[in-house]
């Protein structure tokens, strides 16, 4: 009889969050961890939020690196000498995980890292519900007016990678997203773009000359738009299409799909040229050129002009 009113009580005491919290039994299990197949319910129950505010000052090094799993990021320029880093979040109050933040300098790189850290979970391996669930952080990165970097790293886990995060005055891009999409439009030259896309979309429109770009994906597609110079070219994706357009010069262009098709459109022909697909393919608009090599192992080639096979 103890038993059974101390599972009367129990469901009496769910039922009750569930209508406190405005949340129905549908909406309660899609926020509940799936361990194995069996939805396990959620036994503690969180209320509040945790809030963080933190600002730090650095000296104006050239260099800067960021790794974040979901936080925002933005750069503000302003009338000062030094580089001044303001980190915020609010999250649903939960015993477990918290948000490790991080900013120091070492040498002349500023590196700045959000990072989610799973806690000491109790020996239930339960889920938590609150009534907010939203996630919000943000690092706001204040530089002075006309600030030039020298090279600028961003990595995320979950978000995609876009112009707004980053600072148009820098020399190099080194930017990789787990599960995100890259999409780029860049209006002032670059010396090197380096992209690294695990599970997303990459999109790169250039409106200046780029001196290097190397663009490493798994399971996404590529397009790159060119409109100004291009020096070299090296672009491997695995199991994506990759879709090429410059208007002007490139001097060598080294492309590869293990499962993908490759399309080529080139106002003008690059000094060098190698394209190789496993078992996708190959679409060129090129002019003429003894340097051109095209293979595909079980995929077709087709082009204006006669593409050697390459060697083995």
């Amino acid at each position: 009889s103890v038993f059974s009113a101390c599972l009367v009580l129990s469901f009496v005491l769910f039922f009750t969050f569930l209508q406190k919290n405005d949340l129905t039994w549908n909406e309660y299990w899609k926020n509940s961890q799936v361990y194995g197949s069996i939805p396990l319910p959620q036994l503690k129950f969180t209320k509040g939020i945790r809030t963080r505010h933190q600002e730090l000052t650095f000296a104006a090094v050239p260099k800067i690196s960021i790794t974040v799993d979901i936080e925002t990021v933005s750069f503000i320029e302003e009338n000062r000498q030094d580089i001044l880093v303001v980190y915020d979040y609010r999250h649903p109050n939960s015993p477990e995980y918290n948000i490790d933040f991080k900013a120091f300098v070492a040498d002349d790189l500023l590196q700045i890292s959000a990072t989610t850290k799973a806690r000491q979970q109790s020996s239930l391996p339960i889920a938590t519900i609150t009534s907010d669930g939203i996630y919000r952080g943000s690092i706001a990165i204040h530089v002075p007016t006309g600030f030039v970097l020298e090279s600028l790293t961003l990595t995320t886990s979950l978000l995609d990678i876009n112009s707004s995060f980053l600072y148009e005055h820098c020399q190099n891009y080194v930017l990789s997203s787990l599960m995100g999409n890259i999409d780029l439009v860049l209006s002032s030259p670059k010396q090197l773009l380096s992209l690294d896309a695990d599970l997303g979309n990459v999109s790169v429109v250039a409106n200046a000359p780029v001196e290097s770009l190397d663009l490493f994906s798994n399971l996404g597609n590529s397009y790159l738009n060119f409109t100004d110079s291009l020096g070299t070219l090296y672009v491997i994706n695995d199991f994506g299409n990759s879709v090429i357009l410059l208007e002007k010069s490139l001097s060598a262009a080294t492309v590869q799909s293990n499962v993908g098709d490759i399309s080529l459109f080139l106002g003008r022909l690059p000094d060098s040229l190698n394209i190789y697909t496993l078992s996708g393919n190959i679409m060129a608009y090129l002019a003429e050129n003894e340097n051109s090599a095209a293979k595909s192992s079980q995929g077709t080639t087709s082009s204006y002009f006669p593409l050697s096979l390459a060697e083995e």
